[in-house]
């Protein structure tokens, strides 16, 4: 029974983090729920609790690179909050209006310029399930391919820098930061080509699985085209460059 414990609680955690209670009670309630489990069946002792507080204080919080944890998600939530996301988005979908499946690759590009400012996966799928399925779904894009496109796209913050993933692992592994950024931006930039290639090639498949955009949709001139652009692109661009400048500049 004992040796089946590490199944059962990761079990466990995989059920209740679909029951839509936060996270970060999941989190600390499994661990404090089969820790009691644990005292009960002798594995454990409780005298092992009192040394949580000091790891946490006494060697997470002293951590100086995995404080760039709060500060990615920080970043995250301020291009969400602040409109900047959605003009993304609305930009994107006005520049591929005329190419095959151009909303799914609107929304593909966009999970690729997210990953490169956020570092987290929630935030984006989160973020792009509440801007752009609704839209997808109104454009009679393929449910499937709508959401499968949104997931996918979402999970490119894990890999293409700066990733949360990559700043623990660079601790974990006494490695720095700056080179498993630029290791992993190649890997990153083939991963998104490959979705926007299969994106097009099911799209060529079945044109019907994502219908094109109308040639209505936003600036009819080429100076309100070059605003709209200027306006979504250069605040995140500037970002990643002042973030992934930094980096791996500084190494």
């Amino acid at each position: 029974m004992v040796e089946y414990l590490p199944l059962f609680m990761f079990a466990a955690l995989g059920i209740l983090l679909f029951s839509g209670f936060p996270v970060a009670f999941i989190l600390g309630g499994v661990g404090l729920g089969f820790a009691f489990i644990g005292i009960v069946l002798g594995e454990f002792q409780f005298i092992f609790l009192r040394l949580l507080p000091s790891r946490i204080f006494g060697g997470i919080m002293e951590n100086l690179i995995l404080t760039a944890i709060p500060m990615f998600i920080f970043m995250g939530t301020m291009l969400e909050r602040s409109g900047i996301a959605r003009d993304l988005l609305n930009c994107l979908q006005v520049l591929l209006r005329k190419v095959p499946g151009g909303l799914a690759l609107a929304v593909t590009l966009m999970g690729t310029i997210l990953a490169a400012t956020t570092g987290i996966i929630g935030a984006s799928v989160i973020m792009m399930s509440l801007l752009a399925l609704p839209v997808m779904i109104e454009r009679n894009y393929n449910h499937e391919l709508a959401t499968g496109t949104i997931a996918a796209s979402g999970t490119l913050g894990i890999l293409i820098p700066p990733s949360i993933m990559l700043v623990i692992m660079a601790d974990l592994l006494s490695r720095s930061v700056g080179n498993l950024f630029f290791a992993a931006v190649f890997p990153g930039l083939i991963l998104a080509s490959l979705y926007v290639a299969y994106i097009v090639i099911r799209w060529w498949i079945n044109p019907s699985l994502a219908p094109r955009l109308e040639d209505n949709i936003g600036p009819q001139t080429w100076g309100g085209t070059i605003v709209m652009v200027l306006r979504s692109f250069v605040p995140p661009v500037v970002l990643i460059a002042m973030v992934l400048g930094s980096i791996l500049g500084g190494g």
